[in-house]
């Protein structure tokens, strides 16, 4: 499925052709949209619409956000077979606003970064939590190097767990392979939130092996191999804390689709 734009200026005329949307602009021949394949439509407001093409995307549920020439969305419909989800829709509204993909950037760094400020008061031997990368550089540091290894593979098992637990819940809300501009096409969003998230259960992961050492001996002659069902026991302990986090950072992506304000 793929969203339509349908441009401001370009006498563009839509109707309905079977189970099509048909599209026209003058001096060129009438393009055909399956229904069935269309996300959401983005429509100028001078575009002429014939109504009957109207209704057909309310009755399949494909939502049109009407904009301006300036980017500003000035009404939207959204049909009554239309269960997707708000913040899909509240989504869609922010990134085709003029700097909508700057914002939403914007906005992953900003929780990125409140994130790391809310890990260092925790943990303040950790030091700083800068970029990417620093983690795995002070685990080398406060860890003999065979258990500074287990703990690496761990901490990969653990990033896996975290991703799928948000691509999970954004399916609960409408996200996914139903929305490929938003999983990898205009934004990745379980990407994103899933790197937010990462550093709170990697962190409490590492002063977990940190503080029980017993955890983390399971060096073999033939070398260091990680225990899987010791990785699920970690797991097990802070996925209610992942949890928390996910849900509080996802009802924060939803407020900031309405307010447009990083602190919110």
């Amino acid at each position: 499925m793929k969203p339509l734009y349908l441009e401001t200026g370009k006498q563009i005329q839509v109707c309905l052709d079977g189970p099509a949307l048909s599209v026209h602009k003058p001096g060129e021949a009438g393009r055909l949209f399956p229904l069935a394949r269309l996300s959401r439509v983005v429509s100028g407001t001078d575009v002429i619409w014939q109504q009957a093409a109207l209704l057909a995307l309310a009755r399949v549920g494909v939502p049109v956000v009407f904009v301006e020439a300036q980017g500003g969305v000035v009404a939207r419909l959204l049909g009554m077979a239309g269960e997707r989800s708000s913040l899909v829709q509240q989504l869609e509204e922010v990134l085709v606003q003029p700097q909508g993909l700057t914002r939403y950037g914007d906005w992953c760094e900003h929780c990125r970064r409140a994130q790391l400020l809310a890990i260092g008061r925790l943990y303040p031997w950790l030091g700083r939590l800068p970029e990417g990368g620093y983690l795995e550089r002070r685990i080398r540091q406060l860890l003999k190097e065979e258990d500074a290894k287990e703990i690496l593979i761990g901490m990969e098992h653990l990033r896996s767990r975290v991703f799928a637990w948000v691509t999970e819940r954004l399916a609960h809300l409408g996200i996914g392979a139903q929305t490929p501009h938003l999983t990898g096409g205009i934004i990745d969003l379980p990407c994103d939130l899933a790197t937010i998230l990462q550093w709170q259960i990697l962190v409490r992961w590492l002063a977990l092996m940190l503080r029980y050492p017993a955890m983390r001996n399971s060096a073999s002659a033939a070398g260091v191999r990680h225990d899987e069902h010791r990785i699920t026991r970690c797991y097990q302990v802070l996925e209610a804390g992942l949890e928390q986090a996910g849900r509080t950072l996802i009802a924060r992506l939803h407020l900031w689709t309405a307010t447009r304000d990083c602190d919110s």
